[in-house]
């Protein structure tokens, strides 16, 4: 799993994806919002990126605090 750290203050979250390499790279946006925002201090998560075959939406991205208290 990848660590992605998430600034405290923020009412959303903005960045890039990609998937493929070289020419065949496409970017996309992932937006995430939650009630918990705006954070009251940097939280530390690990990305979990998983795939489910014929799923209307395959693709689930969860971030899951890397200390349990957060």
């Amino acid at each position: 799993m990848t660590k992605f750290e998430m600034p405290a203050g923020k009412d959303f979250y903005e960045f890039s994806l990609y998937k493929g390499e070289r020419k065949e790279k496409s970017k996309y946006y992932a937006y995430l919002t939650n009630e918990s925002f705006p954070l009251s201090k940097n939280i530390v998560c690990k990305l979990k990126l998983t795939f489910t075959y014929g799923d209307e939406q395959p693709y689930k991205l969860k971030f899951i605090p890397d200390d349990k208290n957060n």
